[in-house]
């Protein structure tokens, strides 16, 4: 083979791998993170404050309630728990109406 055909070669693969990883984010969908609370937690306080990242989200909410986030992706939302064992929702659709659906499962004791 040429050099010139090589570096040719060489430079389209670039340029395809880079397109392939800069826009994978629209491909794979939203992407949901909770950071609080964790997945079966035991609370003692009744107010909720839920707090989490999204990207790629065009729609987010949290039983049924419509969340924002900030532009970095960071959203908090809060919420009065019931007595019991309680299921929360959050709920991500992407521009392409794709689903990510992260739930919570909590449990509200209060103290004493």
């Amino acid at each position: 083979m040429r050099p010139k055909t090589i570096l040719m070669t060489l430079a389209v693969v670039a340029i395809g791998g880079y397109a392939i990883l800069t826009t994978s984010r629209y491909f794979s969908g939203a992407e949901l993170i909770i950071s609080y609370p964790t997945d079966g937690a035991l609370l003692q306080e009744e107010l909720l404050v839920i707090e989490g990242v999204a990207h790629g989200v065009a729609h987010l909410s949290i039983g049924g309630s419509k969340v924002f986030t900030d532009d970095a992706g960071r959203f908090t939302h809060k919420l009065l728990l019931p007595h019991g064992y309680s299921i929360i929702e959050v709920r991500a659709l992407d521009r392409f109406d794709r689903e990510t659906l992260v739930r919570r499962e909590l449990v509200y004791r209060p103290a004493g």
